[in-house]
């Protein structure tokens, strides 16, 4: 019986690029249903989908997003 090759540095490389590769290619394909959808133009999506991903107010030091509190 023969052994498996191990799996190095190349292949969790190859594995990582493969699903980034899936998940874009899935997000562009589904990108025009999702724009008709909610009746936007590409440049509000994409500002909205980044708004998305900033916390708003709040402290880095517990967490973000919350509401701003000073503290004494």
């Amino acid at each position: 019986m023969t052994q498996p090759a191990p799996r190095g540095p190349r292949a969790a490389l190859v594995i990582v690029s493969g699903v980034r590769g899936v998940f874009w290619g899935t997000w562009s394909a589904l990108l025009p249903a999702v724009l008709a959808r909610v009746h936007a133009t590409t440049g509000e999506l994409g500002l909205g989908l980044a708004l998305t991903a900033v916390p708003l107010g709040g402290d880095a030091r517990d967490g973000g997003g919350g509401p701003v509190r000073r503290r004494p």
